[in-house]
């Protein structure tokens, strides 16, 4: 399951990325930018969204980080990986990784359509084997897999009233024209 932006993205049209993970009963795995305050920021008030409504978030990988510097991605793995290995009042969410830039893939988003099929394929394989080599993938996909919140016999009680797919369905066209 992918969400787009910020938790309450679609908040406009009434279904916003909990709902989304609500409905598909899925855990969250928030993914962030790379950096030290900001990004521990952002990502405590995007976890604290989401629970709020009662989606679990298992944790945080953090994007595109700097290659070198104050804030390259290793630098910045050291202090993120210390502030989630703290208590923070019994919360259970893991850090799985910084995925630092890769110099190949930037800009790719702005060259897909003059980039063929064959050198697509051939970068998005590239893309996948990066992430794995920065992420802990085992992990996220175990977490996931043993998240008690997938595992419990009865629906969770969201905070506010879940949409029916009929209502779901008839804010898409709303939701685009709002884009």
């Amino acid at each position: 399951v992918d969400g787009v932006g910020f938790p309450a993205v679609g908040s406009i049209v009434g279904v916003d990325n909990a709902d989304v993970a609500l409905a598909a009963r899925a855990p969250v795995l928030l993914v962030c930018k790379s950096g030290v305050g900001a990004a521990v920021d952002s990502f405590s008030l995007n976890s604290t969204y989401f629970q709020s409504r009662g989606v679990p978030v298992l944790g945080a990988v953090f994007n595109m980080g700097d290659l070198e510097g104050f804030n390259s991605w290793d630098k910045c793995a050291e202090n993120i990986k210390l502030w989630f290995s703290q208590n923070r009042g019994g919360r259970r969410e893991r850090y799985y990784g910084v995925i630092p830039v890769a110099p190949s893939l930037t800009g790719l988003r702005e060259r897909v359509a003059e980039t063929d099929a064959a050198r697509l394929r051939e970068l998005a394989r590239l893309n996948a084997s990066h992430f794995a080599a920065h992420a802990d993938l085992p992990a996220i996909l175990g977490d996931a897999a043993l998240e008690p919140w997938n595992r419990a016999a009865t629906q969770p009680s969201p905070k506010r009233p879940r949409l029916s797919s009929s209502a779901v369905a008839a804010a898409a066209p709303a939701a685009a024209s709002a884009a």
